[in-house]
């Protein structure tokens, strides 16, 4: 066992002595707005004469509730830090009839793609009536498309003298729950399943039918003219309202989609399509039901950041994605992803909204902005071979997973993957903690502590499971009388990580609700050698914002408000036999802050 420890976050102890009261830079690493309020992320993407990254996203620069929504915009060379493009200006607001109301959710078109050089062209969501619910009626050209392009860089932005480019949703539809959130990019998977050779640029917009389906509208658009959009009809088939193949392993896909996002992951000579998106209209997730709020606290918002993958398949004249296997994107509070294929490491990166629906407004109008982005991740096609089964559930009973029959009755394992972006890694310094081989507990239950104490930290550990451990991660932001303190569990038993947040805090206006979504890990059978999967966590902890990953294709994001100074211990943590859980390797390291303005 080996042990290095030391505290380069001490002086920063003292920085946030209160929830809402922060006197430094509540966070470091996660990307927030400059004040105000933030949601959607819109227009991920790249552009490559320039070199740069582009992020914008959903904003209310004159209030820290949701309102006059507008873009905010930044740029980035690495992925990491990030520089505001605007200071205080929005690059899109409101200022004409079509999107008097707001200008939502939309995408990017870098430059030198299908239109001239030097030009960027932003699409999004044009509103001119609220409110927008699934729930109520809807009217025709409430919501249109619009576009705007820059010709400096996205310094700054002209909306095109033909807007809106499409007036409102389909016509052969005739009553929708919503339709928004453009989204565009190249698909060769659908130029195949069409039966054509040449390469055409598509565009997705996401919504519903009531009473019907939520669904996502797709359209070819005319290259030499990124204004014109041809309808080709429905993307996905059918699955009717509240689709849900599994209570405990997949989420509700509502009745009406948001940010739906399409892409090809390849994984050597395989390749799979997919599909994310958010859902609205479903049931809300089972450990928040019934559960008792704070006084002047509303219910979260019930929504989920779902995935899907499936054939694309040609039926008389249309194309649509028929569904195969699916399942939650992140399990917490993540929201909205947005995502785009990054040319320059050949990858699919997602950017999603972390909500701050537990505390009070007057908590954050003290603060100054409320929600942030969670870190970016990559999404990619997981392959796991010999899989003969899992810790408890058949394999036949998880609609997360592809399987693929091999001889000797093993099983080849298709699923998405999700993981933080190793550029993180670069900024994340030396360690400050390591211990290896630690078998956990010397009782039923033990509290090992390590000698960090910090609020901004990331912890990988790679821990074995045996039979008879009960429940096995780590406590943090704990105080010296334990008194205060969260963890994130996992339980063996019940197949599932939990964040459990009952004693964050001291202040009872802030919701401490359980946090947990479902995981399992594989047994493998490789020519008579048995095997299961090593849990291997990765952490992130930017002072109230938390991420947990887990094997690569595990995410839940949530929320940590924590009221005393003191609380910044972080201890690993095992239940059940003795030594039934063995951390063969974890370590800590102290982020930097970034520059993130």
């Amino acid at each position: 066992m080996t042990l290095e420890a030391n505290n380069p976050d001490q002086h920063l102890n003292n920085s946030h002595e209160r929830t809402g009261q922060s006197t430094g830079v509540p966070l470091w690493y996660h990307f927030t707005p400059p004040h105000g309020w933030m949601n959607d992320p819109c227009a991920p993407g790249y552009d490559t004469e320039t070199k740069l990254y582009h992020i914008f996203y959903q904003w209310n620069p004159k209030g820290i509730e949701w309102g006059n929504m507008s873009w905010g915009h930044s740029v980035s060379k690495d992925l990491v830090h990030w520089d505001r493009v605007g200071g205080d200006r929005p690059a899109l607001e409101p200022t004409s009839e079509y999107d008097r109301e707001g200008v939502f959710t939309g995408c990017f078109q870098p430059s030198g793609m299908h239109q001239e050089k030097n030009q960027l062209t932003a699409f999004y969501t044009s509103v001119n009536k609220l409110p927008l619910k699934f729930n109520i009626p809807y009217h025709y050209g409430q919501e249109s498309l619009s576009y705007a392009t820059s010709t400096d860089q996205g310094k700054t932005w002209t909306k095109g003298f033909e807007n809106p480019i499409l007036k409102g949703p389909p016509e052969s539809i005739k009553e929708m729950t919503g339709w928004r959130d453009p989204y565009i990019q190249k698909w060769a998977a659908f130029d195949k399943a069409c039966g054509v050779s040449t390469e055409s640029l598509y565009g997705i917009i996401s919504g519903g039918s009531k009473g019907i389906e939520p669904n996502s509208y797709i359209y070819e658009i005319d290259a030499n003219d990124l204004s014109r959009w041809n309808y080709l009809g429905p993307l996905v088939t059918s699955l009717g309202l509240n689709f849900r193949p599994s209570k405990k392993w997949s989420g509700d896909f509502g009745v009406n989609w948001e940010v739906t996002n399409f892409m090809t992951l390849e994984d050597g000579t395989t390749s799979q399509e997919f599909l994310i998106l958010g859902a609205e209209g479903g049931a809300q997730r089972d450990h928040l039901v019934n559960m008792v709020l704070p006084e002047g606290l509303q219910e979260r918002t019930a929504r989920w950041g779902l995935w899907m993958s499936g054939d694309l398949v040609k039926t008389g004249d249309n194309v649509q994605l028929q569904y195969k296997y699916g399942g939650i994107l992140d399990h917490g509070v993540y929201y909205a992803a947005n995502s785009f294929h990054d040319p320059v490491h050949n990858r699919r990166v997602v950017w999603g909204w972390v909500p701050e629906e537990d505390i009070p407004v007057r908590h954050l109008e003290t603060r100054g902005f409320n929600g942030c982005m969670g870190i970016l991740r990559e999404l990619f096609l997981v392959t796991i071979p010999n899989v003969v089964g899992t810790l408890r559930t058949p394999l036949d009973q998880l609609p997360t997973i592809q399987l693929i029959p091999n001889e000797h009755g093993t099983n080849t394992l298709h699923t998405l993957g999700i993981r933080p972006l190793r550029e993180y890694d670069l900024v994340r310094g030396r360690p400050i903690y390591n211990v290896d081989n630690l078998a956990l507990p010397a009782a039923d239950f033990a509290l090992y502590e390590t000698s960090v104490r910090s609020k901004r930290w990331v912890m990988e550990s790679i821990i074995e499971v045996k039979a008879g451990c009960k429940s096995v991660g780590v406590v943090f932001r704990q105080n010296k009388e334990k008194s205060v303190f969260s963890s994130i569990l996992f339980d063996p038993l019940e197949e599932e990580i939990a964040v459990n947040r009952a004693y964050s805090n001291n202040d009872d206006a802030i919701s401490k609700c359980q946090e947990k979504g479902p995981h399992t890990l594989f047994q493998m059978d490789n020519n008579g050698v048995k095997s299961q999967e090593k849990l291997k966590l990765s952490i992130f902890c930017d002072d109230f914002v938390v991420e947990v990953f887990a094997n690569d294709r595990f995410a839940l994001s949530t929320t940590v408000y924590v009221d005393d100074a003191d609380a910044l211990g972080i201890s690993l943590m095992a239940a059940g036999e003795l030594g039934s859980a063995v951390f063969e390797s974890t370590t800590i390291w102290q982020m930097e802050q970034l520059n993130l303005v």
